[in-house]
């Protein structure tokens, strides 16, 4: 047990910096963005991105085996007599973890899916000024298609305004590239969701279990004290009984002395 919690403290620590890698994520799709006009900060800012988006899909995939060996561990605890408490506690604190594990994979999820809205909104402003009378579905298929940066390279050497055309045609590959990582990522958490998904399915039974178990002992407690009480009540009852008993025995001891006395006295003249 000892060596469980420890993991287990292991795995909590894991996920508060996954939270903090979340928001740093968050923080940079942000700047990368908003620094369109200073290339230097906005690679800075992309390359810093780029590490933290691998250094958190090694976290997450690590976090998932580790709460996935501890639950596979607990499945392979033998039934023994008199630990059952400790088994359930084993349960319980992976079903912990894996509820916080999965919150952040959601929080996380939509992090990348709000960037990407982001992303493809910028990307159609800056098509708009390689081709300001694109229409819409000529924009969906530019961003959505592998074919996207030939239709804005098309654009641009047909656009009259070069110098803007031209930078807004490379922030549009970047974006571009960004959409793709984000995509990706996103099929990663996805996929991750789903193993952790049916895990909690398989421990959601395995707690009903325990908790149908802890119904049971309170309701055989119940009928046991049930049963305790009325104990209590019948010897009560019994011993009244016991009382009255005596002392109707002994007014009865008492009333045939003094019936012989008084026979014993009135033969003798004496009363």
């Amino acid at each position: 047990m000892n060596e469980f919690f420890a993991e287990i403290e292991n795995i909590s620590q894991s996920l508060q910096q996954l939270k903090s890698n979340i928001g740093q994520i968050s923080q940079l799709h942000t700047t990368v963005l908003n620094s369109a006009t200073n290339e230097e900060r906005q690679e800075q800012a992309q390359q810093e991105l780029s590490r933290i988006t691998t250094e958190t899909s090694r976290m997450t995939n690590s976090i998932k085996l580790r709460i996935k060996n501890l639950s596979d561990l607990n499945d392979r605890q033998p039934n023994v007599p008199g630990k059952e408490g400790e088994r359930n506690t084993r349960r319980m604190q992976v079903a912990v973890q894996k509820k916080k594990f999965m919150d952040l994979i959601q929080e996380y999820r939509e992090v990348e899916a709000k960037s990407r809205e982001k992303h493809r909104a910028r990307m159609e402003r800056q098509y708009k000024i390689v081709k300001p009378d694109a229409t819409q579905e000529e924009i969906r298929y530019a961003m959505d298609t592998d074919q996207g940066s030939q239709v804005f390279a098309n654009a641009l050497t047909q656009s009259t305004r070069y110098a803007d055309a031209r930078n807004a045609y490379r922030e549009v590959q970047e974006r571009h590239a960004d959409i793709q990582r984000i995509a990706e990522t996103m099929t990663e958490l996805q996929q991750i969701f789903n193993d952790l998904a049916a895990l909690v399915e398989r421990q959601d039974e395995q707690i009903q279990t325990i908790e149908a178990s802890a119904q049971d002992v309170e309701t055989n407690m119940q009928a046991g004290n049930q049963q305790i009480e009325k104990g209590v009540k019948s010897a009560k009852k019994a011993r009244r009984k016991r009382v009255w008993c005596f002392w109707i025995i002994v007014l009865l001891v008492i009333a045939l002395a003094l019936g012989i006395t008084l026979g014993v006295l009135s033969k003798q003249g004496k009363i």
